[in-house]
This record gives C-alpha cells, sequence and structure tokens, in this order.
C-alpha cells in the first residue's frame, strides 16, 4: 500500500508540473532513482524532481513518449504549412 501511495505522490507531482507548462526535457537514471528534467514552455524555468518509484518511471516515460510524438506531429504540421501543404 506505501508502494502505491509513493507513486500516487510522484504522479500528481509530475502531472503538476505539467498542468503548469512544464515539458520533460531528459532524464538520468541514478541508483537512487530516476531524475527527471523539466522546463516551463514560457518562463524557461528549470526544475528537476527525483523518481524512486518504479510506477512513477514507467508513468512519466509514457508522458515522455506522448510529448515526444505530439511535438513531431506539431513540426510535421509546421513543414507542410511552410511547403503550402495541409
Amino acid at each position: 500500500m506505501s508502494s502505491h501511495v509513493d507513486f500516487l505522490t510522484e504522479k500528481l507531482q509530475v502531472d503538476d508540473l505539467v498542468k503548469k507548462g512544464y515539458i520533460m526535457t531528459g532524464s538520468k537514471g541514478t541508483l537512487d532513482g530516476d531524475v527527471v528534467e523539466f522546463e516551463n514552455k514560457t518562463t524557461f524555468d528549470k526544475k528537476t524532481m527525483l523518481l524512486t518509484n518504479p510506477d512513477s518511471r514507467k508513468y512519466y516515460t509514457t508522458l515522455y513518449i506522448k510529448q515526444l510524438s505530439n511535438s513531431k506531429i506539431s513540426a510535421k504540421k509546421g513543414l507542410e504549412r511552410m511547403n503550402g501543404r495541409k
């Protein structure tokens, strides 16, 4: 039960940063957990967070892949607009 509470606590912290406009810019695996780097899209303020729960690490990885996928779609749409295609 404690592990689930730890996961929920870390998940809420990640969700709060994403809600405030932060995007994940990188991560580093350590013996204590994963250190995830965030940067605010508008203010360029940087934050780091240590995620120790394995489920939290899976969660941020899923969000990171989704973020990369969305940015590729946005970049593709931008290139199409530049080339005059929709």
